[in-house]
């Protein structure tokens, strides 16, 4: 079986990086409500605050439970895709698979990485990989495309 793991370093660098964010968020809320200024720089700050919890606070939670989390995303064997729950996707099931880079969902919340196995009867799954494989995850769907191709007609 072989594992697609991630470097537990760039969960904790991406992790302290967000907390930096939420800290300055937490500061311009203090300033907000202790602050004698004026209602404009009273709206900047309160705006600033808003945006860093709104973006940095998901990414922040992905990847402290990262961090102190496995560092397995999902392993791939001959029978299939093994998910972290011990849940397996089968090779012949699988239709098409796509990396998908981290966006915005249509609320503006942030969307993490993942790779979407389109399966055989139209349904999806996603793998998250949250941004911790860095620049590898093309590497990781070619192999991924590799095994599948080997293994879909078995």
């Amino acid at each position: 079986m072989t594992s697609v793991t991630f470097e537990r370093k760039t969960a904790i660098r991406n992790t302290l990086i967000c907390f930096v964010f939420i800290i300055v968020g937490l500061f311009l809320t203090w300033e907000v409500i202790n602050g004698r200024h004026s209602m404009i720089f009273r709206f900047y700050y309160a705006s600033g605050a808003f945006l860093a919890f709104w973006f940095m606070g998901p990414h922040f939670y992905w990847s402290a439970v990262r961090t102190v989390g496995s560092n397995i995303l999902f392993s791939y064997n001959k029978e299939g895709i093994v998910l972290n729950d011990n849940q397996t996707i089968p090779w012949h099931q699988i239709k098409k698979l796509e990396s998908i880079e981290g966006k915005m969902n249509k609320f503006l919340l942030p969307v993490p990485s993942h790779f979407l196995v389109v399966l055989n009867d139209q349904s999806e799954k996603r793998i998250y990989t949250y941004s911790l494989l860095k620049d590898k995850d093309t590497e990781v769907l070619k192999v991924l495309r590799s095994a599948w191709n080997q293994n879909r007609k078995s």
